[in-house]
């Protein structure tokens, strides 16, 4: 709070952003949702008044995270696929692939096999730019990754995962029932 306070004082915008957004994802793995989704929507609006289309794509997909884990999968996809298309928009493929992994992990139950072909798309993403899942999230993606494959069962999630793998991230998304 005493940085988001600094960057006021100083009138740095993309400095108050990036700390709100911080501090906003802190509070959302806290549990804190309410609070996290204030700081993050205060990011979101300084982003997007300061032309930071990262800072948007960036606030989006941690409104998303904070959606999921409330359990509004409908939003948290919205504010996934908004975050994607800025990401694609930009060419940030760190980012699309984050964002490909976190729009699988809303559709798993109402659609696991485009949740596996998303994580086929995400990986193959990921192996182009050698940028592995990051340590911070990586044991959490691999409870997700093996939850779809026990929904699917072993060959149907490879097929799918496969298929995700020989698409581009647009043509995995056209897929989806969205």
């Amino acid at each position: 709070e005493e940085g988001i306070a600094a960057f006021r004082t100083a009138g740095d915008r993309w400095g108050e952003a990036f700390a709100l957004d911080s501090l906003g994802v802190m509070l959302g793995r806290q549990g804190k949702s309410e609070e996290a989704a204030q700081l993050l929507d205060q990011a979101l609006a300084i982003s997007r008044a300061i032309g930071d289309e990262r800072g948007v794509a960036r606030a989006l997909a941690h409104l998303g995270d904070v959606a999921a884990r409330s359990d509004e999968l409908d939003r948290a996809k919205s504010l996934y696929l908004e975050s994607l298309e800025i990401r694609r928009r930009l060419g940030d493929l760190p980012g699309i692939a984050s964002a490909m992994e976190k729009l699988a992990s809303v559709v798993t139950i109402s659609d696991p096999r485009a949740a596996a072909v998303l994580l086929g798309s995400a990986e193959k993403v990921r192996d182009l730019i050698r940028a592995p899942v990051p340590r911070a999230v990586r044991e959490e993606y691999e409870a997700f990754r093996q939850k779809v494959q026990a929904l699917l069962g072993d060959v149907p999630f490879e097929d799918a995962r496969a298929e995700g793998r020989r698409l581009s991230p647009g043509a995995a998304l056209a897929t989806l029932p969205l």
